[in-house]
């Protein structure tokens, strides 16, 4: 489910479909699959968009493990705040 996260945010990031908006709803998107698999929403926090906007950066060109590494780390930090 985050593999799939990722190149949802990656593919709609690539096609860049709207004016504005495109990274957020990129992110709400990628989280369908999180949702289904019982696994803890990914979010951006805003100290960390210039870093996630590198990441995308390399998630464009296929490179998306740091992509897949930065949702892991998003949902430990969610999790850790519920107490699972």
């Amino acid at each position: 489910p985050i593999e799939k996260a990722a190149l949802t945010i990656t593919r709609l990031i690539d096609i860049w479909p709207f004016n504005i908006g495109n990274r957020t709803t990129a992110v709400v998107f990628s989280n369908h699959f999180l949702a289904k698999a019982n696994l803890p929403p990914f979010f951006i926090l805003p100290d960390e968009l210039k870093e996630f906007d590198k990441i995308l950066e390399k998630a464009i060109i296929m490179q998306t493990q740091p992509l897949v590494t930065v949702i892991h780390k998003s949902m430990q930090r969610e999790l850790n705040l519920v107490g699972r």
